[in-house]
């Protein structure tokens, strides 16, 4: 089990592209450390999207840089699901957040044989 890390990323549903049927525009949970905290339905669906970028965001990463914002601390990702005219559902676009002070970068690691 990976140890609970610090760090919490503020996750919003910024906008729904068609109909989702788990999200609202609007809804807020919480990644702290490796557990979820929400209040609201969170879609399995949407968390590979979600959880890639907000563990990158607790070891330093930098929005602009991973390409998911132009400007800002705020990451923008979006689910999988395309929505209309290709399937019934909609795409959600999720704020990732960092909250607290920005984590540095974490070093790189080195392999060893043997």
């Amino acid at each position: 089990c990976i140890r609970d890390r610090p760090g919490t990323v503020r996750v919003k549903v910024a906008a729904i592209d068609g109909e989702c049927a788990v999200h609202q525009v609007g809804d807020v949970f919480y990644l702290r450390g490796a557990k979820l905290d929400a209040k609201v339905p969170v879609c399995i669906h949407a968390l590979p999207s979600i959880l890639q970028y907000a563990l990158a965001l607790r070891e330093g990463a930098d929005p602009v840089e991973l390409g998911t914002a132009r400007a800002g601390t705020v990451a923008r990702v979006a689910c999988p699901d395309p929505g209309p005219p290709l399937t019934d559902g909609g795409m959600a676009i999720f704020e990732l957040e960092l909250m607290g002070e920005p984590r540095r970068p974490a070093a790189r690691h080195r392999y060893v044989d043997g």
